[in-house]
């Protein structure tokens, strides 16, 4: 799994250390409906649409201010059909 981002400006970025924000998204407890939905889909079957792969990635690290790298250690966790060179 790749540890840089791809943009080297964020590869300081003070991310949050945030293990119950980090447990409420792998669990779909966010309190955001279609975050929520899409994690426990992804829970359930193993499975959920790209759009939705986006939406709960860019929630994780915009809003929660979670290492992207957390959200990839999960998806390659919990995805059925993860691809390391989709997926990252």
């Amino acid at each position: 799994m790749p540890e840089e981002p791809f943009q080297k400006k964020f590869a300081r970025f003070p991310w949050k250390k945030d293990t119950a924000n980090l447990l409420a998204w792998q669990s779909g407890k966010t309190g955001y409906p279609v975050v929520d939905a899409a994690m426990r889909q992804l829970w359930k079957t193993g499975f959920i649409p790209n759009r939705a792969r986006m939406i709960v990635a860019s929630f994780l690290s915009k809003d929660l201010l979670i290492s992207w790298k957390e959200g990839a250690r999960w998806f390659a966790e919990t995805l059925v059909d993860h691809d390391l060179a989709n997926n990252t």
